[in-house]
């Protein structure tokens, strides 16, 4: 899932020079069709393993069945075999075996071709854009928390076009025709999704040619790949078949972040100077599924204090992630659970702020940021040092480090950011394929050690922190070294186990 746009990693492909990528475009002109299409091939298939056939096994009566109707058939030959035509019964025998440990049926995983097709073709030339069907749940179970808020508005938007057709005589054909495409589409996006709500099979979104994907809202999966999943609740979450989707560390780093905060919370209820404004961090957001899931459960603690208490504080919500198609793909998720943004998913260039427009009426604000956030630390440090030059009384001195810190000027949001103090940071650290390597000053930078800086800098005191790091156990015997004599390399080796959430508060 990681693009060449992951800041300071590249594929290790890529670093070839310019004469060799000449020498290649030459070469590939004079390859042939034939191998052109090998080229395209993908894997060899896994079943038939390369022969595009697999053996007909058949079960033990449908033998016996089809040995007896064999023998039944056979017509009774009397006059003994002559010498031409007479075999040794142990040849016969054989021929037999082999006959029948031939039969083979065409392979049902690759069409009989022999390999599989290339996954990333797969996705984009078969697989639709759907609506995932809504999550099973036992019988009395009613979904509870904050409702979809991007559905709200597309059933607001679908009934003001429906009142504006009293005034058709007075638009042109033009606005008439705009108007009445994206009525049509936004009825066909609230239909199927109430038939993913009630369907157990995922809902295909009919697209059609003369409508283009801006007619959809912009939470509606529209490319080949994309789906629109159940995430927590009624909440839904965008993700593309073969990126990255979230899993069950994002999951846990939810959790345990709000069952911490919501104690931390029950603690400062006490205090009389409680602020109105929470705020909340998550550092390399990719998809939003730690954002969105911790954004819901807060959503859900300020509706229940809301019954409680009249007043309730305002949820500020930012994440920041540096790749674009994670940034588009959140932004568009966001707009299904909070409301709208501002621009269009096919204009959007990942460079501009992505704010949510419900903020007053529901007290919640969320931004989407595309940078990276190890520029936090730099413009925290600007911050300081502009609040120490300031006070007339308080000198600076600025190294050759911090100066070269200042040079990179991070983005002017980033520097706001910077400015304030979180009530809640979280963070899941990248997942890094194998052949990407670091080339900028920042290589020796552990993507873990800066988000835990990150936080560190930006997290108020007495407040909560949720990471999810991997946890790796070395065994330390005494044994270590009469172990390695005689060969043993397990007692050396470390294991590394599945990802786990620690908080600091």
């Amino acid at each position: 899932s990681l693009s060449s746009d992951a800041p300071g990693w590249h594929n290790k492909n890529d670093s070839s020079s310019s004469q060799n990528s000449s020498q290649k475009k030459k070469e590939e002109e004079e390859i042939n069709s034939t191998e052109k299409e090998e080229e395209d091939q993908g894997p060899t298939c896994w079943k038939c393993r390369g022969t595009g056939s697999i053996p007909d096994k058949q079960s033990s009566k449908k033998q016996r069945k089809k040995k007896h109707q064999n023998e039944t058939t056979t017509p009774i030959i009397d006059s003994a075999p002559t010498a031409n035509t007479a075999q040794p019964p142990s040849q016969t025998k054989n021929d037999s075996n082999k006959a029948s440990s031939k039969t083979t049926k065409p392979c049902n995983v690759c069409s009989s071709k022999g390999y599989l097709p290339i996954r990333s073709k797969l996705i984009h030339n078969t697989k639709p854009p759907v609506i995932t069907s809504q999550r099973k749940s036992y019988d009395g179970y009613t979904f509870f928390g904050p409702e979809p808020l991007g559905v709200v508005q597309a059933q607001d938007t679908l009934q003001n076009f429906l009142s504006k057709k009293k005034n058709y005589d007075d638009e042109t054909k033009q606005e008439q025709n705009d108007v009445r495409t994206k009525e049509i589409a936004i009825q066909q996006a609230l239909e199927c999704l109430d038939q993913a709500a009630s369907n157990p099979k995922d809902v295909i979104i009919p697209i059609q040619q003369q409508q283009s994907s801006l007619s959809y809202p912009k939470w509606v999966p529209v490319k080949p790949g994309e789906q629109l999943c159940n995430l927590v609740g009624k909440w839904r979450i965008l993700q593309c078949i073969g990126s990255h989707r979230w899993t069950t560390d994002d999951l846990m780093t939810a959790y345990v972040a709000s069952q911490t905060f919501s104690q931390v919370r029950e603690h400062e209820k006490k205090k009389d100077d409680q602020e109105k404004v929470v705020r909340y961090l998550d550092l390399g957001t990719g998809n939003g599924s730690v954002l969105q899931m911790t954004t819901w459960y807060l959503l859900h603690l300020q509706q229940q204090q809301q019954h409680q208490v009249g007043e309730i504080p305002k949820i500020e919500a930012v994440g920041i992630e540096a790749r674009l198609e994670a940034v588009q793909l959140n932004r568009r998720s966001l707009s299904f659970n909070i409301g709208n943004h501002h621009r269009n998913p096919d204009d959007d260039d990942g460079n501009d702020d992505g704010n949510t427009e419900i903020d007053k009426k529901n007290h919640i604000s969320a931004e989407i940021i595309r940078a990276d956030f190890r520029d936090l630390v730099v413009a925290a440090n600007q911050h300081e040092e502009q609040i120490l030059n300031d006070d007339a009384t308080m000198k600076v001195v600025v190294n050759k480090e911090q100066k070269q810190q200042q040079q990179q000027q991070p983005n002017h949001r980033l520097c706001d950011i910077a400015k304030y103090k979180y009530d809640l940071v979280t963070g899941t650290p990248p997942y890094f394929r194998v052949d990407f390597k670091t080339v900028t000053e920042k290589e020796k930078d552990d993507p873990k050690k800066m988000t835990t800086n990150a936080k560190k800098r930006l997290l108020s005191s007495d407040e909560t922190c949720a990471l999810a790091e991997e946890k790796k156990m070395k065994n330390n015997n005494d044994d270590n070294n009469q172990n390695e004599k005689v060969g043993d390399k397990s007692s050396s080796s470390s294991i590394t186990t599945p990802a786990t959430t620690t908080v600091t508060s």
